[in-house]
């Protein structure tokens, strides 16, 4: 009896170490994997959090929302897209901000100025590793990628993305088409 005891107080010890390990590895895979994109916006935001912040930054009356849902009789998985889009000043640079959102996470942040030359001075000062040259894709952090393009008229259309976001909906396109 006393040996049953004791294995059974081991069972239960061992499993509720492998419960609490499970949760902490859950937790920071979670927020490990979130990163930083365009002036306090993060990857893996929801929208509903997302909108708040636009309507605290006073924002929110002149950005549109556009949504493309999965047809219900669609057999491959879940892939919906939403984004948000409006005015915004980045970097003492007026431009607008297109926010794109796979699966109600925060992806990718599209921000499109005129003024590209004067950007991209300020965009090199305040961030580290941006390309030198445009369609250029570069990790500016662990799981941040950067790519811009310049416009015919000198405009500058710069985009952050998650990189574990963005490999997540190339091997849905792979997988699904």
């Amino acid at each position: 009896m006393k040996h049953f005891f004791l294995r059974s107080s081991l069972d239960t010890g061992m499993g509720l170490l492998v419960l609490v390990a499970t949760i902490c590895v859950l937790t920071t895979c979670r927020s490990s994997v979130t990163t930083s994109l365009i002036d306090g916006f993060v990857s893996y935001q929801s929208v509903q959090d997302v909108r708040n912040q636009i309507a605290a930054a006073g924002l929110g009356s002149a950005w549109t929302e556009e949504q493309n849902w999965v047809d219900p009789n669609d057999r491959r998985s879940r892939h919906d897209f939403i984004t948000l889009s409006g005015k915004f000043r980045h970097l003492g640079q007026d431009g607008s901000l297109k926010l794109t959102f796979f699966n109600d996470r925060l992806m990718e942040t599209d921000f499109s100025v005129s003024n590209g030359d004067s950007y991209l001075t300020a965009l090199r000062v305040q961030v580290k590793g941006i390309p030198t040259v445009a369609k250029h894709e570069v990790e500016i952090s662990h799981h941040t990628k950067v790519v811009y393009y310049v416009d015919v008229n000198g405009g500058i259309r710069c985009v952050w993305k998650d990189a574990n976001l963005d490999r997540e909906w190339m091997k849905w396109v792979r997988d699904n088409t």
